[in-house]
């Protein structure tokens, strides 16, 4: 009983004790505020419908940090484009907050261009074309072969009429004399036809897709191979397709040439045919044997192959055929010699001239050629040589005798200008001993008797006064000998020219 009362009694202090330390801590912050002016001001307490505003407020504040922002992103557009060797990128923006969003675009394959041409395609041959890829940065490439296409008869007719042309000749009254075809060789106006075409002709013309242009000069011709390159005003013109490749037989080829219609007019004309022999030799010339019917239109028109390239010029055929045509094969032209160009009524003056003939012949026979002279040598069995040159600087012609062979060499020439003008000789007589004696001498050549007018008279003599003889004696009969060697020479080649015609009178 004793210890319940003692632990009452002590509560009870315990209890009065705080009451009294509750009451000092008021008066001390009484004491505080008065002194400090610290007072803390006591808000007053809210009333219920306060109170529940704030409740909504604090509420709604919640449920707007909770929403979610949504973007209208725009459509994808591609900003890098992606390429053979790296990705792209693609990207879309949002139209209200600005945020953008990207993605990779994968590579792409190769992107190849048309392709160039490295090694050209013809009518027997492949060729190669080399396909590059062209993005930055790429260098792959690769190569495969082409052949030419093959085009039907309208299709070759359509595009060889940009290039063929009528040709049509004139006498020196102007009125019309002959026609035929021809075909654009080079674009500033080399026009091929046939030789024939311009034969005994004073004036010709070329008519091109519709525009007619006159022949101004001929540049090249032969009248054994029948063929002419002429020169017209022009440039910028489609040029024809050309392949000097072999063919072979029982190919198809097309002729595209001019025929007369029964008003007289021109019209083009493209037939078909096959080759029956594709390599005849005719006046030493390759030709292309066909059976295309064709006319005199066709005459200096191409033959094409199936790929519209021009594999000959027709020249000619048998008489009383339209099937049996012979084209001189085009990869001849390369033995054309261009000449100074002249007028087609030069060409015809020429053709009735000797001198010009037997140039002519020479250039066209010349088994030896330098930049000034054309030569054809004549060989005999026992070694010696007789010769004729034509110098085309100075308009000349030699005739000269070599004795290679003999003990001593010994050459003796003649050179003569046109209408001998001036008949001039020469020797040159070396024996070949020790003391290596030589003696050359000049003199000049009566034509009216071929003898020597005026005597051998050295530049250079060692030796004794027989030798000076027997070199005067070879003198006189070398000379002699090359007058009768030309005038046998004009004989055997056949071009209807002797002496006379040079102005030499007959031997005596």
């Amino acid at each position: 009983m004793k210890r319940i009362l003692s632990v009452l009694c002590l509560l009870f202090v315990l209890l009065s004790a705080t009451v009294v330390f509750s009451s000092c801590d008021n008066v001390f912050t009484r004491l505080e505020d008065q002194l400090f002016g610290t007072k803390e001001t006591t808000e007053p307490e809210s009333t219920p419908d306060e109170t529940e505003n704030e409740s909504e407020s604090e509420s709604e504040s919640e449920s707007e940090s909770e929403t979610v922002h949504t973007h209208e992103f725009s459509t994808w557009e591609v900003s890098v484009q992606p390429t053979c060797v790296s990705a792209g990128v693609k990207a879309r923006i949002c139209r209200s907050c600005g945020e953008a969003e990207y993605l990779n675009i994968p590579k792409v394959d190769h992107k190849y261009d048309e392709g160039k041409i490295v090694t050209r395609a013809d009518c027997t041959t492949p060729g190669t074309v080399k396909y590059s890829c062209t993005y930055d940065a790429c260098n792959h490439s690769y190569t495969e072969a082409y052949s030419l296409p093959t085009y039907t008869r309208d299709e070759i007719y359509k595009e060889a009429i940009t290039y063929v042309g009528q040709i049509t000749t004139y006498n020196s009254k102007g009125k019309e004399a002959y026609y035929g075809a021809g075909f654009v060789y080079t674009a500033d106006g080399k026009i091929i036809t046939n030789y024939h075409i311009l034969e005994d002709a004073y004036s010709a013309t070329i008519t091109l897709n519709g525009k007619k242009y006159e022949i101004e000069s001929v540049l090249a011709y032969n009248a054994t191979m029948d063929l002419a390159i002429v020169k017209i005003n022009a440039t910028g013109l489609p040029v024809a397709p050309i392949c000097k490749k072999a063919v072979k037989a029982n190919e198809t080829v097309y002729a595209v040439g001019v025929a007369l219609e029964f008003d007289k007019s021109l019209a083009y004309t493209c037939l078909s045919g096959t080759v029956t022999n594709a390599n005849i030799e005719a006046d030493g010339f390759a030709h292309i044997q066909h059976d295309t019917p064709i006319t005199n239109g066709n005459s200096g028109g191409p033959l094409l192959n199936v790929y519209g390239e021009v594999i000959a010029i027709n020249a000619w055929r048998m008489s009383g055929s339209i099937k049996l045509n012979f084209a001189v094969f085009v990869a001849e032209l390369d033995k054309l010699t261009e000449i100074k160009p002249i007028t087609i009524a030069e060409l015809n003056r020429k053709l009735n001239d000797p001198y010009e003939l037997l140039a002519d012949w020479i250039r066209d026979n010349a088994t030896k050629e330098t930049r000034t002279e054309y030569i054809f040598d004549n060989e005999s069995d026992d070694g010696s040589v007789f010769g004729i040159s034509y110098n085309i600087e100075d308009d000349t012609f030699t005739v000269t005798f070599s004795d290679e062979k003999a003990r001593s060499s010994r050459v003796a020439s003649i050179t003569f200008e046109k209408d001998v003008k001036n008949v001039s000789c020469s020797v040159t007589y070396a024996w070949k001993s020790a003391d290596a004696t030589t003696c050359k001498g000049f003199g000049k050549l009566d034509a009216s008797t071929y003898t020597i007018s005026t005597p051998l008279e050295p530049s250079r003599y060692l030796g004794d006064e027989e030798l000076k003889k027997n070199v005067e004696l070879f003198y006189s009969v070398a000379i002699s000998a090359n007058v009768e060697w030309l005038e046998a020479f004009l004989q055997a080649i056949g071009l209807g020219i002797t002496m006379e015609d040079l102005g030499f009178l007959v031997f005596s």
